[in-house]
């Protein structure tokens, strides 16, 4: 074991990302935590969020992943006492004085997320994700438009407000979908576009699933990945030109396998040219109790939303 790393998220924790983080460092060798004190001479991960002066004493070494662009952070500021500071992301760090930055993405592992392919896949693109708040953006209304037209399945929370009856989907959920569409529909913040890439871009080509995204979104060159200027059903005509299915799956899991065992390299961590079984295994234990956690949960709300108006109508009963 080469000792701990401790993975620090400060505002939310996606556990898609923490996963691969995970399988990441324990391939090699370390012992990974999550959002626990660190000690002051380890290997230090930084997900999301400001850490403010909390980590002024860490004298190890520091990866910050900056994937969500929420906040442009002078790290070195925070982190005087830091050995090394490496920044990893598509745009380069508002502050670079005191750090180094490598143009990159996160670490993907493909044998995490990868489902079995239907032979059939469905015509209708899919959505997966969560509605958007997001003021007069055309993208977003490009979206509202598809789904009410019914040329677009849409999965995730906060749809109900605009009358649309769905529901979120556990990681496996929404891989298995991927893994019997043809194509999908991603959105990012408008802040997002052009800095950096969605976990949609590497979920569902891993799974044979095209995604069309937002223009100038494709900075990457991830394989399954279509930039357009609209979201519109005549996007569908692109796909004959964009290999699927399992041509694509293992076009993009060969992609991510290469771009993250360079990442380890760029780092001067000691990859293996596969991860660690141990480590998937501990991944995909995770991915299930997810789903089962998910699924539940769905169940409860289901049946709190069918017992609720009945347990008001005997509350009323009973008054008179």
């Amino acid at each position: 074991m080469r000792g701990n790393c401790w993975v620090m998220s400060y505002d939310y924790v996606d556990l898609d990302v923490f996963l691969n983080i995970q399988v990441f460092y324990r391939s090699a060798g370390y012992l990974v935590h999550l959002n626990r004190p660190p000690r002051a001479g380890d290997l230090l991960v930084l997900l999301r969020g400001d850490p403010g002066q909390s980590l002024s004493g860490h004298r190890g070494d520091v990866h910050v992943y900056d994937y969500v662009k929420e906040h442009r952070i002078d790290w070195a500021g925070r982190m005087p006492a830091a050995s090394r500071i490496v920044v990893v992301s598509l745009t380069p760090p508002a502050h670079r004085e005191g750090v180094e930055w490598l143009r990159g993405y996160l670490p993907v592992v493909p044998e995490l997320w990868q489902q079995p392919l239907a032979s059939k896949r469905q015509s209708r693109p899919l959505h997966i994700a969560n509605w958007k708040p997001l003021r007069d953006d055309p993208y977003q209304h490009q979206i509202v438009d598809l789904v009410r037209a019914g040329d677009l399945e849409v999965y995730g929370g906060k749809w109900d407000r605009l009358g649309v009856d769905t529901h979120g989907l556990s990681y496996l959920e929404a891989n298995r979908r991927l893994a019997r569409a043809r194509c999908c529909y991603g959105l990012m913040y408008a802040y997002q576009r052009g800095t950096t890439a969605s976990g949609r871009m590497w979920q569902a080509p891993l799974n044979g699933c095209v995604v069309f995204s937002e223009a100038g979104t494709d900075m990457a060159g991830i394989p399954g990945v279509i930039a357009v200027e609209r979201f519109e059903p005549a996007n569908l005509t692109q796909l004959s030109q964009q290999s699927s299915g399992p041509s694509l799956a293992h076009e993009a899991a060969e992609h991510w396998r290469q771009a993250t065992f360079a990442l380890g390299e760029k780092l001067g961590l000691a990859l293996p040219s596969r991860p660690s079984r141990l480590a998937v295994l501990g991944g995909r234990w995770h991915l299930h109790h997810q789903h089962l956690t998910t699924v539940a949960d769905r169940l409860v709300g289901r049946l709190r939303r069918f017992l609720g108006p009945r347990r008001r109508l005997q509350a009323l009963r009973q008054r008179r």
